[in-house]
């Protein structure tokens, strides 16, 4: 039953970068690497589990029924999907600047939320799980935000790594052998013209765009596969405007001429910029 469950969830669409556009690939090449240079920099935290305001959030919407029994790795995929299903993606409802996932619920059910809210939806229900989980916002390499897209990344025990899963597509990607693929692996794999796959859960449950096919997702991940930001504090809530960040750009791009390893602030906020992805991904 096990093996057939996993094989269900696997049945993926197969699409070679090699059709993707090939200007998104090329910008990825020129900077395909990382340093090794360690920066001083805050850990990341996750919020407990067992916090009171977990546990509440984790009952009031029975998590657990949902979750379901089985694998970790099944149970993931579970939520992911009832995230896609439940609320719809509405790219023209910007987020507030405190945001609360219990709020983000009530908004989803009834106007619909941006890809940021669904990431930060996707989140909330993976720590209520216990799940080491972080959303990350999705760049390009222009210098101010444009069309960026969000997405959670959840800590797998099965696989030992962050895997990158999308709850505004409904989606993950697979390597041939049917293993789900972290960022890094995503982004090694368009730089070096490897085949990538989609799960066949691939679906835009939106209000505010039309249907869109899988080579037009595959051109939009591998164009916003160039830098990432992830808040260092990981939580039900978060003040957008007064967090800790940390921005993974690749070595030897220069964004703004800024410092790396250097904290920055902007109001209340405070921001490193690195070029170590280990750091950024443990």
């Amino acid at each position: 039953m096990r093996i057939l469950i996993l094989t269900l969830l696997l049945i993926a669409i197969d699409i070679s970068v090699f059709g993707q556009d090939i200007d998104n690939i090329g910008i990825l090449e020129k900077y395909p690497n990382y340093d090794t240079i360690k920066y001083s920099i805050p850990d990341f935290t996750y919020q407990s589990d067992k916090s009171i305001e977990i546990q509440t959030f984790k009952n009031r919407y029975k998590i657990d029924s949902i979750a379901g029994k089985g694998e970790e790795f099944e149970k993931q995929i579970r939520l992911l999907k009832w995230v896609n299903n439940s609320f719809k993606h509405n790219g023209n409802k910007p987020l507030v600047n405190k945001v609360y996932a219990d709020s983000l619920i009530l908004n989803g059910q009834k106007e619909g939320i941006n890809c940021g809210g669904l990431a930060i939806i996707m989140n909330a229900v993976y720590l209520s799980m216990g799940f080491k989980s972080r959303f990350i916002t999705c760049l390009n390499n222009d210098s101010i935000f444009n069309d960026p897209h969000s997405l959670t990344i959840v800590y797998s025990n099965k696989y030992n790594k962050w895997i990158l899963v999308d709850p505004t597509y409904c989606v993950f990607f697979i390597d041939e052998f049917e293993r789900p693929l972290s960022i890094e692996e995503i982004r090694i794999r368009l730089v070096n013209h490897l085949k990538i796959r989609l799960t066949d859960s691939f679906h835009l449950n939106s209000i505010s765009t039309s249907a869109i096919k899988a080579n037009d997702y595959y051109k939009y991940i591998s164009r916003n596969m160039f830098r990432f930001i992830s808040p260092i504090h990981n939580s039900l809530i978060y003040d957008l405007d007064c967090l800790e960040y940390v921005q993974l750009i690749p070595k030897g791009f220069s964004l703004n001429a800024i410092p790396l390893g250097k904290e920055m602030i902007d109001g209340c906020s405070k921001f490193y910029f690195i070029d170590n992805q280990q750091q950024f991904w443990k």
